[in-house]
């Protein structure tokens, strides 16, 4: 498959680029909308931007794969756990605030990106209105509303934990997201910069108030995305990871990240909380069965299950009545996935602590004594069989997607002029279109092919 593959891409890649040259050739020649109308460009130019991302995709052979799951369920140690190293912290309370994407890269770094004032204050209304607030951006005034909201409602009981903190946290923390707003990207190289001033861009953490009660700073809610790059994965070259927020957060902004990459993704890795609650919560899940990508793959054909933190049971019965129902709810109840051998269970902090980078040894010690294996490499082996065989059949499919689309929508512009020897050339305005025209219509005969 992987050979048929590398053939294959190939000719997508010749159509690809001469659908390419197309849409640069027409848009100069019919620069005054003489065949193609205002609707027509349009879409044609979002054809275009759609036409040279998976150009890119297939000449780069980039592939990504989001990890998501819901709160607790340690998605941040599972990417640590997969990346062999401990970047991405892995707090008890919620920890992603903001898409992290991971690559390789020759060096370790982080890199920090930050949002616009415009893209801020877009989020900022997006939280305002989901919590139905038209005051003004001050906390005294918000803190006020609030108070008069129904103890009893369904808003009060949806918001009040997670979006109201974040709304509280933004107002509070107004002038360090100021400053950081249109700032210029920072990059951390140093280890121990990584370790402690990356991480609090990441997640707000900037040490505890008393005991083991965290202290949060505002930083994160002006950041637009991390990149992490790692030389961990050299030998997944081409595969980017993307840790996303909570996928059961009430944050407007934080739910149009996580299915946004739902959408965009080329293979997608759920993250369960098997240790404490090995049941799939539906309702939340129904997206993984009834939505289609950009391209027609429903999500659950391009999705794994990973049951996590399976080193919170107390007796190796109880992981195999884990992992037993994480199958029956993950295949059959819910539909996640296609089939059982897309499930898996197992403990990333285990894996963690047998490679190093943990100071503990209980949970791979207790794995160990039941002769359970951590679940992380052969995640990471299902991913690479997924991206050497699967593949194919997602890009072939995105790539054949983009062409139809685009035989289409040259169809119907040249069915408007279905005789060019009706068309008087005298007439200059007449001559340009019967020659755009043609040059469609070879266009088309060269994607039929």
């Amino acid at each position: 498959m992987a050979n048929n593959f590398d053939s294959e891409r190939q000719l997508f890649i010749e159509k690809l680029k001469a659908t390419e040259k197309l849409f640069d050739d027409l848009f100069k020649l019919d620069n005054n909308g003489m065949v193609i109308d205002v609707n027509e460009r349009q879409y044609l130019e979002k054809l275009q931007k759609r036409n040279k991302a998976i150009l890119n995709k297939l000449e780069s052979r980039k592939f990504n794969i989001a990890i998501v799951g819901l709160e607790k369920a340690g998605k941040s140690t599972l990417c640590n756990a997969l990346l062999k190293q401990n970047i991405l912290p892995a707090e008890p309370e919620r920890t992603t605030f903001v898409k992290t994407q991971i690559i390789a890269g020759d060096n370790d770094e982080v890199e920090i990106r930050f949002l616009t004032k415009s893209e801020f204050d877009k989020r900022l209304q997006g939280l305002f209105e989901s919590v139905k607030y038209e005051g003004t951006p001050s906390l005294p005034e918000f803190n006020k509303y609030w108070e008069t909201v129904d103890l009893s409602s369904e808003l009060y009981f949806i918001h009040n934990d997670k979006t109201v903190r974040d709304i509280r946290n933004i107002l509070e923390g107004w002038d360090t997201i100021s400053k950081l707003l249109n700032h210029e990207p920072i990059i951390f190289t140093d280890k121990k910069d990584i370790e402690k001033q990356a991480k609090i861009y990441i997640t707000g953490i900037i040490g505890f108030k008393t005991g083991y009660v965290l202290e949060r700073g505002a930083e994160p809610y002006a950041v637009e995305r991390v990149i992490i790059r790692t030389t961990q994965l050299s030998d997944m070259g081409n595969i980017v990871l993307y840790d996303v927020p909570d996928f059961d957060s009430p944050t407007l902004f934080h739910r149009n990240q996580t299915q946004e990459m739902l959408m965009y993704a080329d293979a997608i890795i759920l993250v369960n909380n098997s240790g404490t609650n090995p049941n799939l919560t539906g309702s939340q899940l129904d997206i993984f069965r009834s939505v289609r990508d950009e391209d027609g793959i429903l999500l659950n054909q391009k999705a794994f299950v990973f049951g996590n933190r399976i080193d919170l049971v107390s007796s190796k019965e109880q992981v195999n009545n884990r992992m037993a129902i994480l199958e029956k709810e993950a295949v059959k109840t819910y539909q996640l996935v296609s089939s059982k051998d897309r499930v898996l269970i197992g403990s990333a902090r285990s894996y963690l602590e047998k490679i190093g980078c943990l100071n503990s040894t209980v949970c791979m010690d207790k794995l160990d004594s039941w002769n359970i294996p951590y679940g992380v490499d052969e995640l990471r082996q299902k991913m690479q069989e997924y991206y050497d065989t699967d593949r194919f059949a997602i890009l072939k499919n995105r790539a054949e997607n983009t062409i139809d689309k685009i035989k289409v929508s040259l169809q119907d512009i040249i069915a408007k002029y279905p005789r060019l020897d009706d068309i008087d050339v005298e007439i200059e305005n007449n001559k340009i279109r019967k020659d755009i025209v043609k040059s469609i219509d070879e266009v088309l005969k060269n994607l039929n092919n």
